[in-house]
């Protein structure tokens, strides 16, 4: 899977959020972002998000992160808003340049097979080092995805 490199401006995205490793994520019993997603649909978060900017996709923004991939990070599932609210937890996307990944199929698994293309690529690639300030997942419809990877320089 090759990316496309991107300059991203800054926005907000707000919903609810969970703390989490990548250490957790594998294994079923501590996984919570299967979790998240299953609330922010089931409980009708992306129609409650205060100041949704128009037409907003569904987004997974990832940030606050403690060192690199080995440490804990904070999950957002959620939409653009135009401002930040004390209604939901918010964070902002860095502006930069991130690396975009994309990839049609159904979700959750075209999620995963693309998260797994993101580790090898960035394995294979020594050179290109992550940012680890922002990073986020957008969601145009049910059947693809497209990760963005916040990258230095």
């Amino acid at each position: 899977m090759q990316p496309e490199k991107v300059q991203v401006e800054s926005f907000v995205v707000a919903g609810i959020q969970t703390r989490t490793t990548n250490a957790q994520e594998m294994n079923p019993l501590t996984a919570k972002i299967p979790a998240l997603w299953g609330r922010f649909m089931s409980e009708g978060h992306y129609n409650r998000i205060p100041q949704v900017v128009a037409d907003s996709p569904v987004y997974g923004v990832y940030a606050d992160f403690e060192s690199d991939a080995n440490g804990a990070y904070s999950l957002i599932a959620g939409r653009a808003v135009s401002a930040a609210s004390s209604e939901t937890a918010s964070a902002t996307i860095a502006a930069g340049t991130y690396l975009k990944f994309a990839a049609p199929g159904p979700c959750p698994q075209v999620v995963i097979s693309t998260w797994m293309a993101i580790w090898q690529y960035f394995q294979a690639n020594p050179q290109i080092q992550r940012a680890y300030v922002s990073d986020f997942e957008r969601y145009e419809s049910p059947e693809g995805i497209e990760i963005y990877i916040g990258v230095q320089g």
